[in-house]
């Protein structure tokens, strides 16, 4: 995150290669914390050791109380495990997503997230056989 606006540049999710390093030997940085997933490492330096203990304690507290679903092996090696009533749609080409997906932009109340999506406010869309045009700063 940028400190000056707020803006967020990278998330890492919980999966079952999620794991917390402390201290120099462990994270290449004195005082550090490194937070691993199967994709990402983020390291962040901290003041002090005790500081950096802390932070990567109760991290680690909290993947344990609510990431538990996603730190282990689920169903077919999945990311998630198996849940019941969900919404959910089987896309046979991008047309079909696609349209999904413009609909849930226009149906969105507070914010949209997509993980692993780079969007650019600045961008818009055109399909050609849809009379829609999409400029997300209106949305």
């Amino acid at each position: 995150m940028r400190p000056e606006d707020g803006q967020v540049g990278t998330v890492i999710l919980y999966d079952k290669g999620f794991h917390i390093k402390i201290g120099t030997r462990e994270t290449g940085v004195r005082h550090g914390v490194t937070i691993e997933n199967l994709c990402r490492a983020l390291t962040i330096k901290c003041s002090t050791y005790r500081q950096a203990r802390w932070w990567g304690h109760s991290i680690d507290e909290f993947s344990q109380m609510f990431g538990q679903d996603f730190l282990r092996e689920n169903r077919h090696g999945s990311f998630t495990p198996v849940r019941e009533n969900t919404s959910s749609k089987w896309f046979v080409n991008a047309a079909g997503y696609f349209d999904a997906i413009a609909d849930a932009l226009e149906g969105a109340k507070e914010e949209i997230f997509i993980t692993a999506w780079w969007y650019r406010l600045t961008s818009a869309s055109i399909t050609p056989h849809v009379p829609r045009f999409y400029n997300s700063a209106k949305l």
